[in-house]
């Protein structure tokens, strides 16, 4: 009995919470940079994100997405050899979206963001044609951006950064997203 009362206690919070919060599913441009652009070519990603109303300037965000680099091919004459990669990152990820210009009666308008968490890279690569996999990492990632929020529709940019062991390596992502709850009035 007491579980089941537990139960309903957190589907009641969740209720009385979902109130402040907005989800959105996105689609996103990535293009590599740096290291990064060396094996792979633009490609394209998706992320759902969740975001908790804190007040009319401030939310807390929780993204969670999967990004797919195009292949990158290679092709040398001493030795003679095609190389062929593929990548793909999994960033999981939480932050702060602060809103600059802002409608007064909900959530809408010009933001900043930052997130920071865990991402998961993923790959693998051709050598003359036999594929080899190339082990996941987990690496700690940030991301910097600035976006705008029209009426269910967030268009924004990102510079996501990870830190392997070594080098840093990043991408910029373009994100066009539809959010599947509207925005509550403050």
């Amino acid at each position: 009995m007491r579980k089941i009362l537990s139960f309903i206690f957190l589907l009641a919070a969740i209720s009385a919470q979902s109130q402040r919060l907005i989800f959105s599913q996105g689609v996103d441009v990535v293009i590599p940079h740096g290291i990064l652009k060396s094996s792979a070519n633009t490609g394209v990603g998706t992320a759902f994100r969740c975001e908790m109303i804190f007040s009319k300037y401030l939310t807390a965000i929780g993204t969670v997405g999967l990004m797919s680099f195009g292949r990158k091919n290679y092709v040398t004459s001493n030795p003679p050899l095609t190389i062929s990669t593929k990548s793909e990152m999994i960033p999981i990820q939480l932050g702060l979206k602060f809103y600059v210009m802002h409608n007064k009666e909900k959530q809408s308008g010009l933001f900043l963001s930052g997130e920071a968490g865990v991402n998961i890279l993923t790959g693998d690569a051709r050598i003359n044609g036999t594929k080899e996999n190339i082990p996941n990492e987990y690496d700690f990632g940030y991301a910097v951006g600035a976006g705008c929020i029209i009426k269910r529709f967030e268009l924004s940019y990102r510079e996501q950064f990870i830190k392997p062991s070594g080098n840093t390596i990043n991408y910029s992502g373009f994100r066009l997203a539809w959010l599947l709850s509207k925005p509550n009035k403050l």
